[in-house]
């Protein structure tokens, strides 16, 4: 797998994505207990129900008139477009709920709570829900958003890259130490990215001696580690690859 770099943009203010990152909007429990009042119900139409009720003939035509074709007995009302074929299917409607808590609807006391017995993987922030491109234009506007304004975690080197041994002839330790650090999943402090900004100016100076076609295979790799460690420092946040 390619090694990817990255700062946990998060530790400063600056970042846009800030508030809606650490903003949970739901969050999964496998054991739902006592905040089952605020699980998110799943609203679905029983087709078998309905075509007992109704006909093969009249619900078959009623799926035609959406342009809906169902593969389950189960169907998602929000997929009826046509309002007086939903009225019908009202008496088909089943609400069942989710292991998905609402935290909105959860009392602000209890939502510690919440958090705690939820694993961090299993939960939806508000920018989770935002589109690609809502993402995309905040990462635009943001002061750390590194990599050519496309965000602050980019891709180090294609798999195998031979920079990290490079970087270890010419003596560049920090970037010699990538695949490591990457593998032991160590974030490192701020203070490490000028460091990693002399290693830069070492391997500009001394790649070239590797023949033109090395200097601009590794010149994409240099040129965003240089942008992740002067983010790195002028911001203060850590850093690391993973």
């Amino acid at each position: 797998m390619p090694i990817t770099m990255s700062i946990t943009e998060l530790e400063s203010p600056k970042a846009l994505c800030r508030t809606q990152k650490q903003t949970y909007t739901k969050v999964f429990l496998r054991e739902v207990g006592a905040f089952a009042p605020y699980a998110e119900m799943e609203r679905t139409i029983d087709l078998k129900a309905a075509e007992a009720a109704l006909g093969a003939e009249a619900t078959a035509a009623l799926l035609k008139r959406n342009r809906l074709r169902v593969a389950s007995s189960a169907l998602d009302p929000t997929r009826i477009k046509e309002g007086s074929d939903l009225t019908l299917l009202q008496p088909f409607l089943k609400e069942e709920r989710t292991h998905w808590i609402l935290v909105e609807k959860v009392p602000s006391v209890r939502r510690e709570a919440l958090l705690a017995q939820s694993n961090p993987d299993d939960r939806v922030t508000a920018w989770d829900l935002l589109s690609f491109e809502e993402m995309y234009a905040t990462c635009g506007r943001c002061p750390l958003s590194w990599d050519k304004g496309r965000g602050c975690i980019a891709s180090f080197g294609p798999t195998g890259t031979a920079l990290p041994e490079l970087a270890a002839k010419y003596g560049a330790r920090l970037v010699a130490s990538i695949p490591k650090l990457s593998e032991a999943k160590e974030i490192l402090p701020a203070s490490r990215a000028s460091e990693l900004l002399e290693d830069v100016q070492l391997l500009r100076q001394k790649l070239p001696a590797e023949g033109k076609a090395a200097a601009r295979r590794y010149a994409g790799s240099i040129e965003r580690l240089e942008a992740l460690a002067t983010t790195a420092k002028v911001h203060g946040v850590r850093f690391y690859f993973s």
